[in-house]
């Protein structure tokens, strides 16, 4: 999502970086439980959706622009923070 928004979602929903993320999310999709899947296809519609944010806005006024942005904004920030969370259970290996 960080490359989506420095592109200003220029040419990633079909580019190369699109296609490893993919590629890795259906690798960890064989090996992780399903809310590591879960997080991983929020993550890609996220992507979706700020790809669709950044070629709109350009049609916007400044305030609708600054609204969509703080919408945006704020869905990025909480997957950041339930990244953690998420991948956390997955890695706790216990004691082995």
């Amino acid at each position: 999502m960080t490359f989506v928004l420095a592109k200003a979602g220029v040419g990633v929903i079909h580019g190369e970086e699109a296609v490893r993320f993919d590629e890795a999310r259906e690798k960890a999709e064989m090996l992780l439980g399903p809310e590591v899947r879960a997080y991983l296809l929020d993550i890609r519609q996220t992507a979706g959706k700020l790809y669709v944010y950044a070629t709109e806005t350009a049609k916007q006024t400044e305030p609708e622009r600054i609204k969509e942005n703080e919408v945006a904004w704020d869905h990025f920030n909480e997957l950041l923070k339930r990244r953690n969370d998420v991948f956390r259970k997955e890695l706790d290996f216990g004691d082995t």
